[in-house]
């Protein structure tokens, strides 16, 4: 339990950052009693420690004195460091190929949608498939106007660059969140559900850029599709003129990237820190042609793995559209 006393601050650093206890004991003590811990330091290095967290989108003021925390915020940014730390500082996940789908509520006239665009001289594309829907391009976004969702598609070169795939995700969401205020404007309508947008990933693609095991696949004009389940979660290619390691699921790729890929390679660089044996990229792609029972065994331990949505409402599944 936390003790209510006077907190001393111990000396931070850019290495430790929010890995350092004190930062963990002020929004912790924010969590538990809604307002700022008495700190035994002076007024101006207060400043500093809570100014950095309100930066950070991490703790906000609601009220005269009453503060919260934005947990979930805090843990993903403890998360990046630990990416940093452990890996290099490059942003070296490549986020791409996003398919979004998002439900809208109940609109008067929805199914007139085609007759407001002509109306308002909005150019749109109509659907020539089995399904009714009306195509728009905001900032390069392919935007699906169907009949009880948003079938939204990024870009094909549109790429997302961050250190971990988690944060890459958050990138692409604020993009697509700024795509739906847009046809919102054009439309004249509010597609949030209680002041949220109900949205779902359909596809997603994470590469672990210059990646030096997809380079000996590529050279060797080899090719490696892992499976789980006869799904497809992890392939090697080529993009951009960059090797990749790229985590392909459409629901965890992100947490693939960043729980398996990741602490894979974090786990062989330990390995020879410990030991002083080299584990080549020739003996584990060797492991990883060769031996595909053990894959299969290392990939139902992980399976427990599912992507978590950030601060939304997961959509039951329907059938995806072709853009």
């Amino acid at each position: 339990m936390l003790l209510k006393k006077k907190m001393v601050a111990r000396k931070t650093s850019k290495k430790t950052g929010y890995q350092n206890h004190f930062y963990l004991s002020v929004v912790s003590y924010i969590k538990q009693y809604n307002k700022l811990p008495d700190l035994h330091i002076s007024k101006q290095r207060r400043n500093y420690y809570i100014k950095r967290l309100k930066l950070d989108d991490i703790i906000h003021r609601e009220g005269y004195a009453f503060w919260v925390v934005d947990w979930d915020r805090w843990e993903q940014l403890r998360f990046i460091e630990q990416v940093k730390k452990q890996g290099s500082d490059a942003k070296n996940i490549r986020g791409h190929g996003f398919h979004f789908r998002v439900a809208i509520p109940e609109l008067k006239n929805w199914h007139n949608r085609e007759r407001y665009l002509i109306k308002k001289e909005i150019f749109y594309k109509e659907s020539k498939a089995t399904w009714k829907g009306y195509r728009l391009i905001v900032f390069g976004y392919k935007v699906w106007l169907c009949d009880e969702s948003l079938v939204i598609y990024a870009p094909k070169d549109k790429s997302f660059y961050h250190f971990s795939a988690q944060e890459s995700k958050i990138n692409a969401l604020n993009e697509l969140f700024a795509v739906l205020a847009r046809v919102e404007s054009l439309l004249n309508v509010d597609l949030k559900f209680k002041n949220k947008y109900m949205w779902k990933v359909s596809k997603q693609h994470y590469g672990k850029i210059k990646d030096s095991m997809a380079k000996l696949v590529n050279t060797e004009s080899s090719k490696i599709v892992v499976r789980y389940k006869n799904e497809e979660w992890l392939l090697f290619d080529r993009s951009l003129k960059v090797d990749e390691q790229e985590t392909i699921h459409p629901q965890t790729a992100d947490s693939d990237m960043d729980n398996i890929v990741v602490p894979f390679y974090n786990n062989l660089k330990d390995h020879y820190v410990k030991t002083g044996e080299c584990m080549t990229f020739g003996k584990v792609l060797e492991v990883m042609t060769g031996l595909s029972k053990t894959i299969e065994l290392q990939q139902q331990q992980i399976n427990g793995v599912i992507s978590k949505e950030i601060g939304t409402e997961m959509l039951k599944e329907k059938p995806s559209y072709i853009g």
